[in-house]
């Protein structure tokens, strides 16, 4: 015998709880027990289970990320690369160059991006990205002051998890590099044309920290703000 249907009736006056039940056969029954005594057994009944949310392999140079939890085609994820040598394609030329450290901060909604960010990090004396590493500007084109990514013509790939999330980093690498919305370091204003730096850059093998555009913010509270 299965209970179809359950109400309960909780009343102050009396300090009862009344419950009426009725059964797959038809049969009803009603019971009243005190109000202290229903929640010792609603406590004794309870038990802590642990729940767990599956987001699947997480990508290259993962620091931190957020899944939404109907879908994971919608998600927030911080990645960081190391500063290496890597490829610029500028005007049509490829060079090996020094990059900094950096991060990217992606939000995807149902598999399509919706914003994104790119900024360069200086991190002292670690030589390690951290919470404290200093945000600066991407050093080259394609970036707004903002640090948001111009993908100007790009065609970008609709993702299903945050695993993925590295193939817009293959797009931004992989995509021309020109003139737009570059600005001259700081540290270096005498190359006013991006071609000036990337051939001052041929030579070393870091990207000079002291070359990059410094802003007040700290990685940490940028991750914590974007995340929230």
């Amino acid at each position: 015998m299965k209970t179809q249907r359950v109400e309960m009736v909780i009343d102050g006056d009396f300090g009862l709880v009344t419950a009426h039940f009725w059964f797959t056969n038809g049969r009803e029954e009603v019971k009243s027990i005190e109000i202290a005594e229903f929640l010792r057994c609603i406590r004794e009944s309870t038990t802590e289970t642990e729940s767990f949310f599956h987001i699947g392999t997480l990508p290259e140079g993962f620091y931190d990320g957020c899944v939404n939890m109907w879908t994971e085609a919608s998600f927030k994820v911080v990645l960081t690369l190391p500063m290496k040598k890597r490829i610029m394609n500028y005007f049509g030329e490829s060079f090996i160059i020094p990059f900094p450290d950096m991060a990217f901060f992606l939000e995807v909604k149902d598999g399509f991006l919706k914003e994104s960010w790119v900024i360069a990090l200086d991190n002292g004396k670690t030589g390690k990205i951290h919470e404290k590493s200093v945000v600066c500007h991407y050093p080259f084109g394609n970036v707004h002051h903002d640090y948001k990514i111009c993908w100007g013509m790009n065609i970008l790939p609709k993702v299903s998890k945050m695993e993925e999330s590295n193939l817009y980093l293959e797009q931004f690498f992989g995509s021309e590099t020109n003139m737009d919305l570059y600005r001259a370091p700081k540290g270096c204003p005498q190359y006013t044309e991006q071609r000036g730096l990337i051939e001052a850059l041929f030579d070393k093998d870091l990207y000079p920290s002291e070359w990059l555009n410094h802003s007040s913010i700290k990685f940490g509270a940028m991750v914590k703000d974007f995340l929230a």
